[in-house]
C-alpha cells in the first residue's frame, strides 16, 4: 500500500460529501485507502460515511469508536494514523477538502525522489462561511523548507495538506500527548526527524466556520492553548530552541493579558 488518506470527521454533514470525493477523484498509478474516523457523530455524517464505504468496500475502512473520544478530535486523529497501512499518510479534515486530482500524485513523487523528506505540505486557500472570499493560507514568500525554528512560530502547515511517512507514527513521544492538539505536534516531529518540504501550490480548501474545532474558540481560549503549548514544548525543545520558544510564550502572553484586559477592564484599553 503506498497512501493511506486519513479523514477525521465530526458532526460534519454539511460538508464530508465534497471532503471524500476530493479524495476519490485523485489520479493515481499506486494503491492507496482512505481510513474514516468518524467520532461517533450525532448528525447524518455516521449515514453519509456508511454509504461511501458501502460504495467502495475495497477502498474505504471507517473507525468509529463505542463511543465519541473528544478531546479536539486528537484521540481519533491518531486512531486513524495508527491504522494506516500505506507508507505515506496524507490528511483530511471532514469538513475541508482537496482541490486538483493531481495532489496525492505529487506528493509521493516528490517523496520518493527523496528519501530524507519526511513529510510534504501546500498552499490552501481559506474559506470562510462568512466574511472576505478565499484567500490563501500561506504567502508568496513562504520557505521552501521548513524547519523546526519556523514551526515554533506558528503552525505554517494547513491540516489538509501534509503527507508524511508512516513511520513519524510509530515511536510518538510523550510529549506528543501532553499537547492539546496532535497536528502541530506532529509535524514538528518531521521537521526534527528529516526534511519537510513545501509546495507552492493550491491542492486544498481550509473551511473556518462556526462549528470548526479551532475557529469556534474565542480569541481569548486560542491564546490559553497558545500558552500551554509553548510551555509543554519548552523542557524538549529548549535546548536548542529557547529565543524562539521563549519569544512565542512572550507573544502570547502579552496577546492573552491584553485580551482580558479588553474584556474586564474596557476603559483602561481606551486610555492606552
Amino acid at each position: 500500500m503506498q497512501v493511506s488518506v486519513s479523514v477525521t470527521t465530526y458532526n460534519h454533514e454539511d460538508f464530508i460529501t465534497l471532503a471524500l470525493n476530493s479524495v476519490l477523484m485523485q489520479r493515481v498509478d499506486f494503491p492507496y485507502e482512505i481510513i474514516i474516523g468518524d467520532d461517533c457523530s450525532t448528525d447524518g455524517t455516521s449515514r453519509i460515511v456508511d454509504d461511501f464505504q458501502r460504495a467502495h468496500p475495497e477502498l474505504i475502512r471507517v473507525i468509529r469508536p463505542a463511543k465519541n473520544l473528544g478531546d479536539n478530535g486528537r484521540p481519533m486523529f491518531v486512531e486513524t494514523l495508527k491504522a494506516a497501512r500505506g507508507k505515506y499518510i496524507a490528511m483530511l479534515d471532514g469538513d475541508d477538502y482537496w482541490l486538483g486530482e493531481n495532489k496525492l500524485a505529487t506528493q509521493v513523487a516528490l517523496m520518493e525522489a527523496d528519501a530524507a523528506c519526511t513529510m510534504t505540505y501546500h498552499n490552501v486557500i481559506k474559506v470562510r462561511d462568512d466574511g472576505p472570499g478565499p484567500e490563501l493560507y500561506n504567502p508568496p514568500q513562504h520557505p521552501p523548507i521548513l524547519t523546526t525554528e519556523k514551526l515554533l512560530e506558528l503552525n505554517w502547515v494547513p491540516s489538509c495538506s501534509p503527507m508524511i511517512r508512516a513511520e513519524l507514527v510509530s515511536n510518538l513521544p510523550p510529549w506528543f500527548f501532553a499537547a492539546p492538539w496532535a497536528d502541530w505536534p506532529l509535524w514538528l516531529l518531521a521537521t526534527e526527524m528529516g526534511t519537510v518540504k513545501y509546495i507552492d501550490e493550491v491542492f486544498g480548501a481550509y473551511r473556518i466556520h462556526g462549528k470548526g474545532a479551532w475557529s469556534s474558540l474565542t480569541e481569548e481560549a486560542k491564546a490559553v492553548q497558545f500558552l500551554l503549548f509553548f510551555a509543554i514544548l519548552h523542557p524538549y525543545f529548549a535546548e536548542r530552541y529557547a529565543d524562539k520558544i521563549n519569544e512565542s510564550l512572550s507573544v502570547y502572553g502579552e496577546k492573552l493579558i491584553a485580551l482580558r484586559l479588553r474584556r474586564f477592564a474596557p476603559e483602561a484599553m481606551t486610555e492606552l
